[in-house]
């Protein structure tokens, strides 16, 4: 069979920029930021960091300050040139992160249907963007990097075949970095070198993780497990390793076709393993609060959940984000000027155990500039009142349509037209984000209200437009219900 070596392949999408090959990525240092759907784009990161934490862990945190990125891009380089016999997605007798033994599986999967967005073949094409024509190997190693953690439950995998002989498995569940719909952040430099160098972690900053008692771990394509659960797969779980490249799926590419198997399983968030770039709030209780990818509340309404690790004296629920927390002290450590926030996901619907993208659902995606500040919880407090009061002045909203409605004798129709309202203002509201976020960094009231009453006369305009007042009957009611921000206008003085 043909070779491809991901060492020296292009296949890793780079916004704005052609695909590189992994080589490139530790050779070119001008590279931005790293393309593709945010699937990709995650494990992609992942990946990435993955080799680099092979290559070369600091120890503890003095070691990660010496650590430059020249330095970063001599150990993967060197590193890759001893091991690239291990990343080539053809190779004969171990071909990169596959499986042979799946020869005997006879569920035959055509290489068209191996992006997790993609239906199994119960499923619908709602989007073009779902339809692959002739998978070229750049997209067969990026559906194999993606599958590791992001695959989505359902019947797509071969259940009758397991390597392990006493395991039986059904349908298989969803990737441990899907989940639920997972949405995952971390902290983004100007360049994807500095994107890495602000994630790798050290020795002693894994091991404050009790359920990463095999510290950073072993790479997967350094030593494979033979099952789902041998000794191997059981050590591997624990350790940090699994957090970038899960194994949750196991597969083998063939010429024309592939095969595929659930992989390592992984224990529940009750068990408090989880992965570190997702927000997760009550750890202790069994059943914890994850942020989830929402195409109806973008990522930038999240954050207030994502950072309230920064709040100490909050006494709203606090989330934590291992990654985002770690990359905010290397930001502040490097004495950098400004960071990014990077934020993605996918959500999907679950129809008996089948997840797909569809009926509402779709890809998330956001990337925030950032600059740092002598106080990061003071900038983090403004934002985190003033989305506050563009939930308020949504809810105030919703109320008025719905009442609109109600009054009018309408109330089949009534919650309906005040959701559809309440879309629209958040439409809207969205094109003020950044202006938002600066405003917040820089403590600037003015702005700040200026912001308040720009989103105050949105809810006018679309009260106006939902709610009809063309007879008198129907003006009455537009005036009886007209939206209230006299609570608002009296937080803005505060």
């Amino acid at each position: 069979m043909k070779e491809y070596n991901l060492v020296t392949e292009k296949w890793i999408p780079i916004r704005n920029h052609e695909r590189v090959s992994l080589a490139d990525i530790f050779v070119d240092k001008s590279l931005k930021e790293l393309g593709g759907n945010p699937l990709e784009h995650i494990a992609v990161t992942k990946f990435l960091l993955a080799i680099c934490q092979d290559a070369y862990t600091p120890q503890d945190n003095r070691e990660y300050l010496a650590y430059d990125e020249n330095q970063l891009c001599s150990e993967v380089s060197a590193y890759l040139d001893n091991n690239s016999e291990f990343f080539n997605l053809y190779d004969e007798k171990q071909p990169f992160l596959q499986f042979p033994a799946l020869i005997k599986s006879e569920k035959v999967l055509a290489y068209e249907k191996g992006f997790p967005e993609i239906p199994s073949e119960n499923g619908t094409i709602l989007y073009q963007s779902q339809v692959l024509v002739n998978v070229r190997n750049a997209q067969r190693a990026m559906m194999l990097i993606v599958n590791q953690g992001f695959a989505f439950g359902g019947k797509k995998t071969d259940s009758k075949t397991t390597l392990d002989k006493e395991l039986v498995r059904k349908s298989a569940s969803c990737g441990p970095l899907q989940g639920n719909s997972y949405l995952h952040a971390y902290i983004e430099g100007d360049t994807v070198l500095q994107t890495l160098k602000l994630n790798i972690l050290t020795v002693e900053e894994i091991q404050r993780h009790h359920f990463l008692s095999e510290g950073v771990g072993i790479a997967p394509w350094r030593q494979m497990p033979t099952t789902e659960k041998d000794s191997i797969a059981e050590k591997y779980i624990h350790s940090y390793m699994s957090q970038l490249i899960p194994m949750n799926r196991y597969l083998l590419f063939l010429e024309d076709d592939y095969r595929l198997i659930e992989g390592i399983s992984y224990p529940p968030l009750s068990t408090q393993w989880y992965p570190f770039s997702v927000s997760v709030a009550q750890l202790d209780f069994d059943k914890p609060i994850v942020i989830h990818a929402n195409p109806t509340k973008k990522p930038w309404r999240s954050l207030p959940a994502m950072l309230s690790f920064m709040n100490e004296d909050s006494q709203k629920e606090k989330y934590g984000n291992e990654q985002l927390s770690f990359g905010l002290s290397k930001v502040k450590e490097l004495k950098l000027s400004h960071y990014h926030i990077y934020a993605g996901g996918v959500n999907t619907s679950n129809t008996a155990g089948e997840h797909t993208v569809g009926n509402g659902c779709d890809f998330v995606q956001s990337r925030f500039d950032l600059n740092v500040k002598d106080s990061e919880e003071f900038w983090f407090l403004y934002y985190e009142k003033a989305i506050g009061i563009f939930e308020q002045c949504s809810n105030i909203l919703w109320g008025a349509i719905r009442n609109f409605y109600v009054e009018l004798g309408y109330s089949n129709v009534a919650k309906a037209k005040a959701s559809s309202g309440q879309a629209s203002f958040w439409d809207q509201a969205e094109s003020l984000a950044k202006l938002l976020i600066c405003a917040c960094q820089d403590s600037d009231t003015n702005a700040l209200n200026n912001i308040y009453n720009t989103i105050i006369s949105y809810c006018a305009n679309i009260y106006s437009e939902f709610c009809e007042n063309s007879t008198p009957r129907q003006f009455v009611s537009w005036v009886k219900n007209q939206p209230n921000f006299k609570k608002i206008f009296e937080e803005m003085k505060e």
